[in-house]
């Protein structure tokens, strides 16, 4: 006779016991995950409810991508590269010049005046950008910054004649990048170093009982490797404050704080934290905390809401404003769409509208 098949029912049943024992741990690591994540959100988000992070966060990334496709669009029409294009250095940008100058002042002066109201030291940090000998651009741009500083009596750190002194290959990343090297942070934390040293006991009186969370516009916690460049792969940290720094700043403040303010030339692009100038000058002072709250693409508009908004709560006893030559163009209006703080569609002035019918009309001529 053959042989009657074997039962398999207790298998069966140990199977389901098995799998029904893991269903409850299953859906407890689930709950302790989300209930992980509403804590982490809670402490560390900007906004009270999730939903509406989320619904900033998606307003912000679709304002964005309209912005890209519009200076796209404009920048075919008109032959502008998101604004790059904009000459103002010539002598038919000399009124946008002058225009974009007033705008950079008045927000120049707002924050001298909120840094001073903070009762916190504010130096004057000028990088040249434009590595073009004799650059009426940089010639330009770095007279008008020391003047701003020399008429509010603040102290104008110029690393020039530092820069000079070597190739652009060995301070910058050129030819694949315009933005810094390690040497060339190392060269601009030297030059600050005296000025530093100047203010070492210097302390803010101001002290906040209440602060936000968040101290800097950077995505809180992340941890990662940046490919905005798939060839120049950098490893980005950030703390739980938004800052590009390795740990949280604590209240009361024990050590003296240097707050550093600027564009993606302070953020140090391409180098990991502790090669940028503000990590540079952090292991060179120890006995301080510098605070990286550099942003790519940031203007001085950009500059004095953040510090209102929510730099000056780290209470800085020195406030270090970096300052590029590429700073008055960033007031163009499609460069505003692309990277200012607070996202919107902004509209051409007059005499950005004057500059592009002068340069649409100059292209048809053509």
């Amino acid at each position: 006779m053959p042989d009657s098949p074997k039962p398999q029912v207790k298998s069966f049943s140990l199977s389901k016991t098995v799998i029904y024992s893991l269903v409850p741990l299953v859906v407890l690591l689930l709950i302790l995950e989300v209930g992980i994540r509403l804590v982490y959100y809670q402490m560390y988000a900007s906004y009270p409810l999730a939903l509406e992070g989320a619904y900033e966060e998606l307003k912000g990334r679709l304002a964005r991508l309209a912005s890209q496709r519009e200076v796209k669009r404009l920048g075919d029409e008109l032959g502008l590269d998101q604004g790059q294009g904009v000459n103002l250095f010539a002598p038919e940008g000399a009124e946008l010049l002058a225009h974009f100058e007033n705008l950079y002042e008045q927000s120049f002066d707002r924050l001298v005046a909120a840094v001073n109201k903070a009762g916190a030291k504010l130096l004057v940090l000028y990088i040249p950008s434009d590595f073009t000998k004799d650059s009426r651009k940089a010639q330009h741009c770095r007279s008008f910054f020391q003047r701003l500083s020399a008429r509010h009596r603040l102290d104008f750190v110029d690393v020039t004649r530092s820069f000079a002194q070597y190739p652009v290959e060995v301070v910058s990343f050129l030819p694949q990048n315009a933005h810094l090297s390690r040497f060339g942070n190392r060269l601009v934390a030297e030059e600050l170093s005296p000025y530093v040293r100047k203010y070492s006991h210097y302390r803010m009186p101001t002290t906040f009982k209440e602060r936000p969370k968040i101290f800097g516009d950077l995505r809180p916690g992340e941890n990662k490797d940046w490919l905005y460049i798939p060839s120049m792969p950098y490893r980005v940290v950030v703390n739980s404050q938004g800052l590009r720094m390795d740990y949280d700043l604590k209240f009361p403040k024990k050590k003296q704080r240097l707050l550093c303010l600027g564009d993606s030339f302070t953020f140090g692009p391409y180098l990991p934290n502790h090669d940028t100038f503000p990590g540079l000058l952090q292991q060179k002072f120890p006995d301080k905390e510098v605070i990286n709250a550099g942003i790519c693409g940031y203007n001085i508009a950009d500059e004095l809401s953040l510090f209102q908004h929510r730099a000056q709560y780290c209470e800085p006893d020195m406030v270090i404003l970096q300052v590029l030559d590429n700073d008055l163009g960033d007031f163009y209006y499609l460069r505003r769409r692309l990277f200012a703080r607070d996202p919107r569609a902004y509209a051409p002035s007059e005499p950005e509208m004057r500059y592009l019918t002068r340069h649409k009309s100059k292209e048809k001529a053509q």
